[in-house]
């Protein structure tokens, strides 16, 4: 159990000191800072979520 925990902790190091999640890092908290940007992202977010979860289909395309 000790060497799980080790290799997740390890992991989870690996994550947060990657470049990738660095560059996340600072957009998150840019986005944060900026209400309008972020009420965007949201709408963004919820068109895409419901245009795949439509109950019946769609085309992608002019959606």
């Amino acid at each position: 159990m000790d060497e799980i925990r080790d290799c997740t902790h390890r992991l989870i190091q690996a994550i947060l000191e990657s470049e990738e999640y660095r560059r996340f890092s600072e957009v998150r908290d840019r986005v944060k800072q900026q209400p309008e940007l972020r009420s965007a992202i949201n709408a963004f977010r919820l068109d895409v979520f419901e245009t795949q979860n439509a109950s019946e289909p769609m085309d992608m395309y002019e959606e």
